[in-house]
C-alpha cells in the first residue's frame, strides 16, 4: 500500500481551506492536517488540528512551521491566504515540505493589483487605470486596495469630493465597469497547462467572498481570459 500524503492546510477556517477540506477529505492516500494561527471554524472541521501558529511576520514562524512539519511528517502545505502564499514563496529555500504555489514571482504579481494591470494593459479585457485623478474624466469610478483580497475595501465612487474623501496611495483606481460579477476558479497542472475553468456567480458577498453562488457556462469569453492569464503568468495548482 502506498504511503499516505500529508497534507497540511494552512490557515483553515476560510472558505477556500474549507473547499479544500470537502475535495481532498475522502481521497484514500491523502491524511488532512488543518492549522491556524487563531482558533476559527477549522479547528470544528479538522479532525487534525493544530493551533497557535506563530502569525507570518514573526521571527520564529519559519523555524515554528518546520517543527510542525517534522512532527505531523508533513508532505505538502497549501497556503489560504495571499499574505501566506507570499511569506511561504519567499522562504520556500528554508521550509521542508513542498508547498502547493506556482512560485515567488506569481505570489509576487498576484499580491498586488497595480503588478496585474501593468502585466494586463494591452489586453482587451484589461480595465482603464487611472494613474491620477486628472485623468479622470467622469464618474462613477471604482476603487479597490492594491493589496487585498476578496472585495474587501473596494468602493464605487459617484463624485470626485467622495473620491478626495479617500488616501487614494494604496488604492488601484479603474473606470466602473457596471453588469453581473462572477468569480472563475482554475487550476493549472505542474506542466502550466489549465485543466479547469470554472465560472460562478457572486449572489451574496460576505467580508468579501462569495458565501452564496451558482455555476454558470463556460463562455469562449472567460475561456481566453483564463488561458491568456495562464500563459502569461505560467499559474501552477489552484487560482481564480
Amino acid at each position: 500500500m502506498n504511503k499516505k500524503i500529508n497534507v497540511l492546510v494552512f490557515p483553515c477556517g476560510a472558505e477556500n481551506s474549507i473547499e479544500i477540506f470537502t475535495a481532498l477529505k475522502d481521497v484514500v492516500n491523502i491524511e488532512l492536517f488543518g492549522a491556524s494561527s487563531i482558533d476559527n471554524h477549522g479547528k470544528y472541521l479538522f479532525k487534525n488540528y493544530i493551533s497557535n501558529i506563530p502569525f507570518i511576520n514573526k521571527s520564529n514562524f519559519v523555524d515554528s512551521l518546520n517543527e510542525i512539519i517534522s512532527t505531523f511528517k508533513i508532505d505538502i502545505i497549501f497556503p489560504t491566504h495571499d499574505d501566506v502564499v507570499l511569506k511561504l514563496a519567499e522562504n520556500e529555500s528554508l521550509i521542508n515540505c513542498k508547498i502547493a504555489i506556482a512560485g515567488l514571482e506569481q505570489a509576487n504579481v498576484c499580491r498586488s493589483k497595480k503588478l496585474i494591470y501593468k502585466i494586463f494593459k494591452n489586453e482587451d479585457f484589461c480595465p482603464k487605470v487611472f494613474k491620477n485623478l486628472k485623468e479622470i474624466k467622469e464618474f462613477p469610478i471604482f476603487i479597490k486596495p492594491d493589496k487585498g483580497q476578496g472585495s474587501k475595501g473596494s468602493y464605487k465612487i459617484e463624485s470626485l469630493s467622495k473620491l478626495e474623501e479617500i488616501d487614494i496611495d494604496n488604492y488601484v483606481i479603474t473606470e466602473h465597469l457596471p453588469g453581473e460579477e462572477i468569480t472563475v476558479d482554475c487550476f493549472s497542472d505542474n506542466k502550466n497547462k489549465l485543466k479547469f475553468i470554472g465560472p460562478r456567480t457572486r449572489d451574496r458577498i460576505l467580508a468579501g467572498i462569495s458565501v452564496r453562488s451558482k455555476n454558470i457556462t463556460l463562455s469562449e469569453e472567460i475561456k481566453l481570459i483564463a488561458e491568456k492569464i495562464n500563459t502569461i503568468l505560467k499559474m501552477n495548482g489552484l487560482w481564480y
